[in-house]
């Protein structure tokens, strides 16, 4: 990661507490600043930002901190290895709230995960779990057939990893949750 002299500002010199902000993201990924009722500013992690900047084809095998989860033999195929790792994750309220609402949108799936749809979808009971899992066309299944519970609700997970574009960046997501 690089970056210009001209990119490099104090927190004295924006008379901000670095210490505030950084207790801030460790509840939440990114934080949305707004001025004047309009979002002007993200602020993140260096972690957070380098999951947005990272390559989006599989290059190393980041390995993960728990047995149960670890994927460096690639004889686990990646819908499995994102199954289990997910599973364990939200049944043992290891994700936050807001990392959970991350989960649920497109736009932070596509650039965490490089996925077409969000790894999660909240699970509507009044509704046929069959016409749930499909995409908007209600063409093809983009979720399992399973919900996953957490303390927080229940979800579909998206089935639609790839190993060669998914593997790598979901590894380095995981890596910061377990």
């Amino acid at each position: 990661m690089n970056f210009s002299l001209s990119q490099i500002v104090s927190s004295d010199e924006l008379n901000i507490d670095a210490e505030l902000i950084s207790d801030k993201l460790k509840d939440t990924p990114e934080i949305l600043l707004f001025s004047e009722n309009k979002p002007q500013f993200v602020i993140m992690s260096l972690e957070q930002y380098e999951l947005y900047t990272s390559p989006k084809q599989y290059t190393k095998t980041i390995p993960s901190k728990d047995n149960t989860t670890n994927s460096t033999d690639h004889n686990i195929k990646i819908g499995v290895f994102v199954k289990n790792s997910m599973r364990k994750l939200l049944s043992e309220n290891l994700l936050p709230l807001p990392e959970i609402r991350n989960l649920t949108d497109a736009e932070y799936c596509s650039a965490v995960f490089g996925l077409s749809y969000p790894v999660l979808k909240e699970y509507d009971s009044s509704r046929p779990f069959d016409e749930q899992k499909r995409d908007a066309n209600n063409k093809y299944n983009r979720y399992y057939n399973f919900t996953l519970n957490s303390s927080y609700g229940q979800y579909l997970l998206c089935s639609q990893w790839v190993e060669q574009l998914h593997r790598y960046r979901f590894e380095k997501w995981l890596s910061m949750w377990i």
